[in-house]
């Protein structure tokens, strides 16, 4: 008896409880959804913002200034040589008058100065095949960008649409929420009346426990969506308004 007595004196404690304080709630949740800008504009704003994509547009620059390179390697075959001689020379004279010669000699200083361009087989034969491959290489990098932005294009409509869904259902059991709150409210004037039992109290406020779990839940998976899109498109969208 003593028992029972305990267990309905909690009971009136909760339901008085409910009674003062469940309504003082905000009866509309916040319609995230609103503050969303265009989906177009969200992929506009994670493509430009992507660190990966800022790489791979680096790494593109760099493969073009090795093409750049590749071409321009057969000027390494090309060379500017000079010569500095110095020492004693001879010389060879001939006379026309008598059609004599003789051979004298000078110390000096010689200069000389020459450009050469020497190709090897090798470079001949692969040059081409190099710039083709150098070719591929940039062809590929775009190609590796290409596939970046349709995977982040897929994670932002993926994500803009989880908003969506979460949005409906914060909804969806925000009404839940509401319907036992007043089911509380009844059953707690009922209880306090005589006119309910303390099983039917228990079950409803059970009721009433449930949905607002479900409705905090909710708001969490949206709350959460709303923040990881912030993040994937880098900017803030409350800034955008």
């Amino acid at each position: 008896m003593k028992s029972k007595i305990n267990i309905l004196l909690c009971l009136i404690f909760i339901a008085t409880c409910y009674a003062t304080n469940i309504f003082a709630q905000p009866s509309d949740s916040l319609n995230i959804v609103k503050l969303l800008p265009p989906l177009q504009t969200i992929i506009d704003s994670a493509t430009a913002n992507s660190p990966y994509l800022q790489y791979q547009n680096a790494e593109i620059i760099k493969q073009q200034f090795r093409l750049r390179t590749v071409k321009q390697d057969w000027t390494k075959n090309l060379g500017l040589s000079t010569d500095v001689i110095y020492g004693t020379w001879d010389y060879m004279t001939m006379n026309p008058s008598t059609g004599t010669t003789f051979l004298s000699n000078q110390v000096e200083t010689r200069y000389g100065i020459g450009v050469y361009f020497r190709l090897p087989l090798y470079d001949a034969v692969s040059r081409k095949n190099n710039i083709e491959i150098q070719r591929l290489e940039i062809e590929e990098a775009k190609l590796v960008k290409e596939q970046k932005i349709r995977e982040i294009k897929n994670l932002v409509i993926e994500q803009y649409y989880k908003i969506i869904l979460f949005q409906n259902l914060v909804n969806i059991h925000n009404k839940n929420r509401q319907s036992a709150e007043v089911q509380v409210k009844m059953i707690e004037k009922q209880f306090v009346n005589g006119q309910a039992t303390v099983e039917e109290l228990a079950r409803v406020t059970e009721i009433y426990n449930n949905a607002l779990v479900e409705y905090e839940k909710a708001k969490s998976d949206l709350t959460t969506s709303y923040m990881l899109l912030q993040e994937l498109a880098g900017i803030n969208f409350t800034a955008l308004k």
